[in-house]
């Protein structure tokens, strides 16, 4: 049962005629509604109905009376009708019956609500197609106001509707099923709803198992490249250890050497002796150990004179030593 809540005064000559009506049903299908100022002659539109040629037709079925019939077109004009009101103008097929059906856009959202149809004869003949109107979704907007409807309100069919709708188009029929058995089981006589988990089911049964579950596919490229950087680790350390050992080597001979040739003696005398070397004359050498104090506390040996500096004082440190020091940096 519906009560009607508001409607706006119609002229027999005019196309203004909404009505509201409250229906004692909860958690229904919604069409949200547009902005109608923004349609441009050329819009490709979709209008939904229940034609009475249709529903009165002798050879179909009476089950399938609750499918709705779709017919598409165009916005063919912006016109306003005797009373001054804008309507827009359809070459989409309308019939008895569609009058109060929903006319959407591109994108599912309402932009008028069909209205009138053109008759020939002066309006005493048949139906001419190809020129029907609808009243804007805007003017629908102004009716529904002042009944309190918050057109923002968030539909429980359509939080479900919408995504597995989605699901299905990008192929996941998997999650499209699991929503659609959802639907099906709170509204049992939905047509669409049937249909489409029909179409899911007969989709899924056809898909390899592999492509069934888009997580499938997505585990299987982790596992292949968790493999593959796995592998170059590998091979990174191993690389990076022996190029290490080789760095550690040179640079402890090239110091004992540089050692030998330039320390007189003196505080790295220990050093060069546990070494191996004797310490000719020359410049004295300055060693500054520039480790971390991490690096130290996990390696605390440290050759005998070197002077710590952590890395960032280098610079500073170095502006105090005499010009005529051979300097000599070493770190972990």
């Amino acid at each position: 049962m519906a009560a009607a809540m508001g409607r706006v005064p119609s002229s027999p000559r005019g196309g203004r005629d909404v009505a509201v009506l409250k229906i004692g049903a909860a958690r229904l299908p919604v069409l949200r509604l547009a902005d109608s100022d923004t349609v441009r002659v050329g819009d490709p539109v979709v209008i939904l109905g229940y034609p009475g040629v249709v529903l009165q037709h002798d050879l179909l079925s009476r089950a399938t009376r609750t499918e709705a019939s779709v017919t598409s077109g165009e916005i063919s004009a912006l016109r306003k009708d005797a009373e001054g009101h804008l309507v827009l103008q359809t070459d989409a097929s309308v019939s008895w019956g569609n009058s109060g059906g929903p006319m959407v856009n591109a994108r599912g959202d309402v932009i008028g609500v069909v209205t009138f149809i053109s008759l020939a004869d002066g309006g005493q003949g048949q139906a001419v197609q190809g020129f029907n109107f609808a009243v804007p979704a805007n003017t629908v907007k102004e009716v529904a106001g002042p009944a309190g409807i918050a057109f923002s309100a968030p539909s429980p069919f359509n939080a479900l509707w919408d995504p597995a709708l989605e699901d299905y188009a990008r192929g996941y029929m998997a999650s499209a099923i699991g929503k659609l058995e959802a639907l099906a089981g709170q509204y049992p006589d939905q047509a669409d709803v049937l249909r489409f988990l029909r179409d899911a089911r007969a989709r899924y049964a056809a898909t390899p198992f592999y492509r069934r579950n888009p997580a499938w596919r997505w585990a299987a490229v982790a596992v292949v490249l968790a493999a593959g950087i796995a592998g170059t680790v590998a091979i990174t350390r191993r690389h990076s250890r022996r190029h290490a050992a080789e760095i550690q080597r040179l640079a402890r001979a090239e110091l004992l050497s540089l050692i030998r040739a330039t320390q007189p003696g003196g505080g790295l005398a220990p050093a060069l002796a546990a070494a191996g070397g004797a310490a000719p004359a020359g410049a004295p050498v300055t060693i500054l150990d520039v480790r971390t104090d991490e690096a130290i506390a996990h390696r605390p040996a440290a050759l005998p004179g070197a002077i710590h500096v952590r890395p960032g004082e280098v610079l500073e440190k170095c502006k105090s030593l005499s010009v005529t020091d051979s300097l000599v940096l070493y770190c972990d």
